[in-house]
């Protein structure tokens, strides 16, 4: 995943898990490195996956709604909660 660094996702994900730009000419500069080196990629992908589909499930907002809702009692701070 390439994200715009004004997204402030780099609050959720690390370089490790998602690929970030600031400019036009930066993400052609990184979509042309990443397509030469598809195996680091692949791996990029994976761990982006893998955290947004952990932080974002759907059983996570579910809670985080009922938990906000006061219909559930619930001690976790959810990552998103103060950004």
């Amino acid at each position: 995943v390439f994200l715009n660094k004004k997204t402030n996702f780099d609050k959720f994900f690390s370089n490790k898990e998602a690929v970030f730009y600031s400019n036009f000419n930066d993400l052609i500069k990184k979509l042309k490195y990443y397509n030469s080196k598809i195996s680091e990629c692949r791996k990029i992908a994976k761990n982006g996956y893998l955290k947004f589909h952990k932080i974002f499930s759907s059983e996570e907002i579910c809670n985080y709604i009922l938990k906000k809702t006061g219909l559930k009692k619930i001690n976790k701070k959810y990552i998103w909660e103060n950004i």
